[in-house]
């Protein structure tokens, strides 16, 4: 398989005028910029970072809180890989 070549890219980008995908390549077409970059990897957050985002925002950490945030880590990477 080869990436296509940017004459190529740029054709797909105004196909899709404002949209954002990616590619069987791994990499996202973004037709504002025209160009193609490699999409990042999924970075989950970690208990620390739900500890402190429930701190920030005065929710009791644990139990149900943390399957809740989850839930709705998974659901947001399923819909962007």
């Amino acid at each position: 398989m080869s990436v296509v070549d940017e004459a190529t890219a740029m054709r797909i980008a105004k196909a899709f005028e404002g949209e954002k995908f990616v590619d069987d390549h791994n990499l996202w077409i973004d037709s504002s910029l025209g160009v193609q970059q490699q999409a990042r990897p999924w970075v989950g957050l970690t208990e620390q970072d739900l500890e402190q985002l429930c701190a920030e925002h005065h929710i009791i950490y644990g139990g149900y809180v943390l399957t809740f945030a989850k839930d709705i880590e998974a659901k947001l990477k399923s819909k962007n890989i």
